[in-house]
């Protein structure tokens, strides 16, 4: 998404910050144990295997899933969701049932692992929606493979790098920052 926001401007993120993968991605506490959730993937695969035989092959297929799902799912974030219309898309409606949105992501992942430490780190990013997995279509399997193919990114010198490269990108294209000001009225003109 801040790829995009910076590319419309002819920019790159790396223009204003440096991006560094994180490894491990983050840790996830059971009662008994910590677990890492490593960026590499044979790393992933192996530490599957340690808590589940055969489970590799299984994420393997279930990260292929999950990335049709991503790249079709993706393309709607930056659809403004004000018309039905937007859904008229090829990939989408001929891939209705491979994007899996009739059955739960708890379901699906449940159908595929058994070791429960592997399916709670599984279903641990729909948390981050709000949601819980038995409500959440297995179509937000998309967002495992944000998280464990593209990886955990941090920008050199903490979050607040993201705004400031922001902002400075606007100071750029001639925006004037006025803070401290009261807001008495937004003027509104043909919708503008």
């Amino acid at each position: 998404v801040f790829e995009r926001f910076f590319n419309d401007f002819g920019k790159k993120v790396s223009d204003y910050y440096e991006l560094v993968r994180l490894s491990p991605g983050y840790r996830i506490y059971f009662k008994d144990e910590a677990i890492d959730v490593p960026a590499d993937l044979n790393e992933l695969y192996a530490l599957f295997e340690k808590h589940e035989k055969g489970s590799s092959g299984k994420l393997k297929k279930f990260l292929h899933e999950a990335e049709y799902k991503y790249n079709v799912g993706s393309q709607f974030m930056y659809k403004p969701g004000v018309h039905l219309s937007e859904l008229l898309d090829a990939r989408l409606i001929s891939g209705v049932f491979k994007l899996d949105v009739f059955k739960s992501i708890r379901n699906h992942i449940s159908k595929n692992f058994k070791n429960p430490k592997l399916i709670q780190l599984l279903e641990f990013p729909v948390l981050f929606l709000g949601a819980l997995p038995e409500n959440t279509p297995a179509l937000y399997s998309l967002m495992n493979y944000a998280d464990l193919v593209l990886g955990t990114w941090y920008p050199k010198g903490g979050m607040v790098k993201v705004p400031e490269a922001m902002k400075q990108l606007a100071l750029e294209l001639g925006v004037k920052f006025e803070t401290g000001i009261d807001i008495k009225k937004i003027n509104i003109k043909k919708y503008r």
